[in-house]
């Protein structure tokens, strides 16, 4: 667990930023915070997918397909995630 504190997970692993009550896991992270909704779809779109018909390691394949898209959601929903994390005082 010595990563945790380099991403900013707390010790319970549940997600910060989203009310779902979920372990901010790679899945989690991905496919299922609604935080990170707008740049899902974006995504998606890149993608040609729609991740609301695959199975979880489907969604892995299609967006490791794609790094330069699946870079930009990253760079993206980590922006966010620091910058709300910022307001909540974390």
């Amino acid at each position: 667990m010595h990563y945790l504190p380099r991403f900013a997970v707390d010790k319970d692993g549940l997600c910060q930023v989203c009310a779902q009550n979920k372990v901010e896991d790679e899945a989690h992270f991905l496919f299922e915070c609604g935080t990170y909704a707008i740049f899902r779809d974006k995504l998606e779109i890149a993608t040609n997918c729609n991740f609301a018909n695959m199975t979880t390691p489907d969604k892995f394949r299609a967006v490791f397909e794609h790094p330069y898209s699946l870079g930009r959601f990253m760079k993206s929903a980590f922006q966010k995630r620091k910058a709300l994390r910022q307001i909540m005082g974390k």
